[in-house]
């Protein structure tokens, strides 16, 4: 009886305790899975990864097979469809190399399709080769330009990891190769270098080896750049140098007069800047009365006189700051920006009178009015009038001083002209800088003029570098002008490379476009300025893009509609940039030998001399008694 009693105990224990632990294990179960499903949202909200497109380059092929097999195959997708993905991240120098795997549909394509590109650009020969050409091709780095030792430093170490899995490239471990490195470097590098080397080769009779090499510039370059201690943190606290988001030059540039150079083409007057005073579509223009632009850009506004539309401004009682109503000009906080100029006014109040036409002679459309108020207000020379610019051309911003005060630096636009033979200055710009040179004349041939003679002044000493780089540039004997051939339209910017696919990597790396101005133009008597260091090649009739020790450039025709509706109209005077042809005329004097000097000195005396052979006093009386 006790034992019944016992064995019911023991089993009414579990029935009073399952219903608990069931409930327990449920409600872990709920909260696992409510974690999931959160988990499973948030990495829903991520971005997609996906491979990068790959171009061709030996060095990335390694990388990019990676992230092409975890990111594409392991999806468990099959073959057939594998080789399409190949196709879409492969670039078209690649995508030729495979085309005939594309038209095969079999589930052997896309495996032959690696294996050839293994063949191609995975091969240790080539992407040794690769290494190796890239080292040599590295531009010398200055002496003084603490983030090119950086970069150097960086690609060693990629070369040291790359030596691991690729033999042929323990060739660096040589120190003839490390000779070849050492060009490249500043001399303070090579002589401290060189005290390793001694050293080295005292304690283990070897020369180092391409590790020891790559620790030594590792740690050098890290000292070069420390935030602290550095040459460069020092010059920075001592100079400070404004490096805001609007890339302004030291010197306030409101307060230096500004010329446009020879405009080959320029926008028509629908400035994209605009005025919160009398901004937007939907309000009307105060002096013709219509809806979609502001009086600023009106055409028939811009068409009378500066003083005439001061006239009208005064009457209508608008601030003469910025157009708007309410206040005066003393008062205004939000003064407009000249489009031409740059300067803080409104651009209706920009420039000379209107050309004013004869009564007999035809109206101008409304096209010519805003050509000849260009002209007006800017003295520019006008070849083509469009909506809004497509081109762009090699314009680069960089930091302008002298060897005499390199401290003092202004930022300017330079372009980097590959057909013209000497460098130019704008003579505000020399100005500017305080400098005085030789006065000489210039004898410029263009497509207006031939041996056209033209004052000048020579500089020299002049260095340049990068907006975002210390290594500096010093630019040959440079010839001061009024003008220089620029247009402010065709400045490279980031928004005309995220329109071209292959130029999208390189548009954070273009600056934006400051109120600076054209100070420069920079011939190829400068090779080292206008050398390419990168080029990435167009497509389909698109732009390309070169990277020169000066920065980023893109030439051609970024907005092919904008060209195809040009409004175009003939100039009587035409600037061929690529034909420019400038030399120096100086007086020569005549070399007088020594003996023409000899000669000038007798002159001085009243006896002459001759050649006729005389005869005696005793001769003469011989002949006269015989």
């Amino acid at each position: 009886m006790d034992h019944v009693q016992t064995d019911s105990v023991h089993v009414d224990l579990p029935k009073t305790e399952m219903p608990i632990m069931s409930k327990t294990i449920s409600s872990d179960v709920v909260t696992d899975l409510a974690k999931s499903f959160a988990d499973q949202v948030n990495l829903n909200r991520l971005p997609p990864p996906e491979p990068l497109i790959f171009n061709g380059d030996p060095l990335k092929y390694a990388s990019w097979k990676v992230a092409f097999e975890t990111l594409i195959e392991r999806r468990n997708i099959p073959p057939l469809e594998q080789i399409h993905y190949l196709r879409r991240y492969v670039g078209d120098s690649v995508r030729e190399v495979i085309e005939n795997f594309f038209l095969i549909a079999t589930d052997d394509s896309y495996f032959d399709a690696k294996k050839l590109l293994d063949q191609r650009y995975g091969d240790p020969f080539i992407v040794g080769n690769a290494f190796r050409d890239r080292l040599e091709k590295w531009p010398k780095i200055a002496s003084r330009d603490s983030l090119g030792l950086r970069k150097f430093s960086d690609y060693i170490k990629q070369c040291l990891s790359a030596m691991k899995t690729i033999k042929n490239l323990n060739v660096l471990n040589d120190d003839r190769e490390n000779r070849k490195l050492l060009s490249k470097f500043p001399d303070w590098i090579v002589t401290r270098w060189g005290r390793i080397v001694a050293q080295h080769k005292s304690d283990h009779h070897t020369f180092p080896s391409f590790q020891t090499f790559s620790v030594f510039i590792e740690r050098e370059s890290t000292i070069a750049n420390d935030p602290v201690t550095s040459l460069n943190s020092l010059k920075t606290d001592s100079t400070p140098r404004n490096t805001d988001t609007n890339f302004r030059s030291v010197k306030n540039d409101r307060d230096t007069p500004r010329r446009n150079a020879f405009a080959t083409e320029t926008k028509s007057t629908s400035y994209d800047r605009t005025k919160e005073s009398n901004s937007g579509a939907n309000k009307n223009c105060l002096f013709c009365h219509k809806a979609g632009h502001i009086l600023d850009s009106c055409r028939n506004y811009l068409a009378k006189s500066v003083q005439e539309r001061k006239e009208f401004a005064k009457r209508t009682g608008l601030c003469f700051a910025c157009l708007g109503s309410g206040h005066l000009s003393k008062q205004c906080n939000k003064r407009a920006t000249c489009s031409i100029c740059t300067k803080r006014h409104p651009t209706a109040f920009h420039g000379d009178v209107v050309k004013q036409y004869p009564n007999n002679s035809k109206q101008p459309t409304p096209c010519n009015e805003e050509k000849e108020l260009y002209k007006s207000q800017t003295g520019a020379v006008l070849m083509s009038i469009t909506e809004s610019c497509g081109k762009s051309s090699m314009i680069v911003p960089v930091y302008l001083s002298h060897t005499d005060n390199q401290q003092h630096e202004i930022l300017v636009y330079a372009l980097l002209d590959t057909q013209s033979d000497t460098t130019f200055i704008l003579d505000n710009t020399r100005q500017t800088l305080g400098l005085s040179g030789t006065d000489v004349k210039l004898s410029l041939s263009t497509m207006h003029s031939q041996n056209s003679i033209v004052d000048s002044c020579k500089i020299d000493g002049l260095i340049v570098r990068a907006y975002d780089s210390d290594m500096k540039i010093t630019l040959p004997s440079t010839f001061a002008r009024d003008i220089l051939p620029a247009n402010r339209a065709h400045i490279p910017t980031g928004d005309m490379a995220r329109r071209w696919p292959q130029l999208e990597k390189i548009a954070s790396q273009l600056m934006p476009v400051s109120d600076c101005e054209f100070g420069l133009l920079i011939g190829y008597n400068c090779a080292r300025a206008l050398t390419p260091r990168e080029v990435i090649p167009t497509t389909d009739d698109g732009p390309y893009a070169q990277k020169t020790d000066l920065g980023w450039g893109i030439v051609g025709i970024v907005d092919p509609s904008c060209i195809d509706n040009a409004l175009t109209t003939h100039s009587h005077r035409m600037i061929a940039f690529e034909s420019h042809v400038l030399f120096t005329i100086r007086n020569c004097t005549k070399l007088v030998s020594p003996v023409e000097v000899a000669r000038m000195m007798e002159l001085d005396f009243s006896e002459r001399t001759h050649d006729k052979q005389c005869m005696s006093f005793d001769d003469k009386r011989f002949f006269e008694h015989s």
